[in-house]
């Protein structure tokens, strides 16, 4: 963090010195006989790395493991404003799919949780994600959770430096400065310009809103989603709709094209028993196999009588 903020106030340092002394290969140690990773140091180097005179320099050994707060919306922030960085930085050429993954189900953190620093978790979170070219159809639930927690910090300001223990070393422990620190950002951390719309690789992302819509209409006539929040609804069904590429990529793995296993698929889903069927499942598989169903040469053997 030191030299994280010393980049910060343009007294550039390069850190090479940390990366020789704490860099493990796969992640970064907080301390020389640290025994496990730390994922709010993973991004807490990668937040100083991409803001460092060379950042290019020192990407590809960070990883992620979490044990330094206990409050979820701290890991959710860190990784947050890390990846937004990262992703400036890249010239938004880093593979998007597994990004926006790792994003999106970052859940929509309650802020009203009557512990000021947790909240500033919270908006700050929000405050790195609301500019993301595929969070648009949450955009109004976004800025209506930032409001409302910045409103709960505005009323709880005496409670600011009341530091929560929140922090573990060897026993748990609270920070005012930290505390006030995170709240004070909370508050006044300006919006800043969007420029996701410049890149050709993040147009290319947008989520197909109507589709989603429809989903969602036809989801709040089941009985167990009726009385869920419309905006809920949509963060999930974004949420999956940022996975299909990596599923549709996989589905050969599910069902490969084995011939047994193709067989038995067909044979499944072409069962006589549906009413209407014509197809056997022999002339359903040459049918999807791509075969002429009508050649003697090509049809699969039947059973006798």
């Amino acid at each position: 963090m030191s030299v994280f903020c010393l980049n910060l106030l343009d007294r550039h340092v390069l850190p090479d010195q940390m990366i020789a002394h704490l860099s493990t290969g796969s992640h970064f140690k907080t301390y020389e006989s640290e025994r496990t990773a730390s994922f709010s140091t993973n991004c807490n180097v990668l937040n100083m790395l991409v803001n460092s005179p060379q950042p290019l320099k020192y990407l590809d050994s960070i990883a992620e493991a979490a044990k330094y707060n206990l409050s979820p919306y701290y890991s959710m922030m860190l990784m947050d404003q890390a990846l937004t960085g990262l992703l400036r930085l890249s010239g938004f050429q880093i593979a998007t799919s597994s990004l926006s993954v790792a994003i999106l189900l970052e859940k929509t953190p309650k802020l009203l949780t009557q512990i000021p620093e947790k909240a500033a978790y919270g908006v700050l979170t929000l405050m790195a994600l609301q500019d993301f070219p595929w969070m648009n159809k949450l955009k109004t639930q976004v800025q209506r959770s930032i409001g409302k927690g910045r409103g709960f910090l505005g009323v709880s300001g005496p409670k600011w430096a009341h530091a929560q223990y929140l922090w573990v070393e060897k026993v748990t422990y609270g920070s005012p400065i930290l505390s006030m620190s995170y709240c004070l950002a909370a508050m006044y951390t300006k919006k800043e310009e969007s420029c996701w719309g410049k890149c050709a690789s993040f147009t290319t992302m947008a989520v197909d809103e109507q589709a989603i819509l429809d989903i969602v209409h036809f989801q709040y006539r089941l009985p167990g989603l009726s009385n869920e929040p419309q905006w809920n609804i949509e963060a999930a069904l974004t949420e999956s709709y940022f996975i299909l590429p990596e599923l549709r990529n996989s589905r050969l793995v599910m069902f490969p094209r084995h011939e047994q296993i193709r067989i038995l698929i067909t044979n499944s889903c072409a069962h006589p028993m549906a009413k209407g069927q014509k197809d056997t499942p022999w002339t359903a598989d040459n049918r999807i196999g791509g075969r002429d169903c009508g050649s003697k040469a090509d049809e699969a053997p039947r059973p006798s009588p």
